[in-house]
């Protein structure tokens, strides 16, 4: 292929991936993109969204917008940029990923028990059925994203961003949510038994049908409904609906 070609290829493929209201142009069938650039990288793609990438193809990554690290196989460890990858079905125990960009990433059914994910961005991420019980995951960013059927049991989640993410049929049994964002949760259906919100922040949260046998509120912790629980005896149990 010359390098005019290869130019021609290039740019039609990244104008079909990226262009608002091309969705439907983005195709998982592996394409052959040859970079004329100064970098001299050629490699096969499967173009998914979020993005799978086999091959060595970090131009191609770059303008998908897919972190450096979503290589083949990933590179799972503290710091990893991995934005944008599809980690779907991973099983690992006690992985650092400590500080990793996982922003918009899928990470539906993962097994990452015990895992530190402690300061990570995991904003908008699919972590749908993940399991990430036992975790750690202090001040970490997860706002926006989707942890229906989620197993947290047992998990730290001090200090973290959970605004506007979807915990519908979660399960957090005995996790500890100190001083947690949680404004604007879906936690319909959640299995919250011996949870810890002391300090937590559940204004606008959807809590119908939670179960919540034995969850420590504290007085400090802002109910659905926008009040303090000091002002209800130190609980929210009365103050669910917004």
């Amino acid at each position: 292929m010359n390098h005019a070609l290869g130019r021609l290829v290039l740019a039609a493929f990244v104008f079909f991936a990226l262009c608002p209201g091309r969705a439907q142009a983005v195709s998982s069938t592996p394409v052959t993109v040859v970079n004329t650039g100064p970098v001299p990288v050629s490699g096969t793609v499967t173009v998914t969204n979020p993005i799978t990438v086999t091959g060595s193809v970090n131009v191609v990554k770059q303008y998908l917008g897919a972190g450096k690290d979503c290589t083949d196989p990933p590179k799972l460890a503290s710091g990893s940029d991995l934005a944008r990858c599809n980690l779907s079905n991973i099983v690992t125990s006690a992985l650092d990923l400590t500080n990793a960009n996982l922003k918009d990433a899928t990470l539906a059914n993962a097994i990452l028990t015990s895992a530190s994910l402690n300061g990570s961005n995991l904003s908008g991420a699919n972590l749908a059925g993940a399991n990430l019980s036992g975790g750690f995951l202090v001040a970490t960013n997860l706002s926006g994203a989707n942890l229906s059927g989620a197993n947290l049991n047992g998990t730290n989640l001090t200090g973290t961003n959970l605004s506007g993410a979807n915990l519908y049929s979660a399960t957090l049994t005995g996790a500890f949510l100190f001083g947690v964002n949680l404004s604007g949760a879906n936690l319909y259906n959640a299995d919250l038994t011996n949870a810890n919100f002391s300090g937590a922040n559940l204004a606008g949260a959807m809590m119908l049908n939670a179960f919540l046998p034995g969850v420590t509120w504290g007085g400090n912790t802002k109910c659905p409904d926008g009040t303090f629980a000091v002002s209800h005896g130190g609980t929210c149990i009365d103050n669910l609906h917004y």
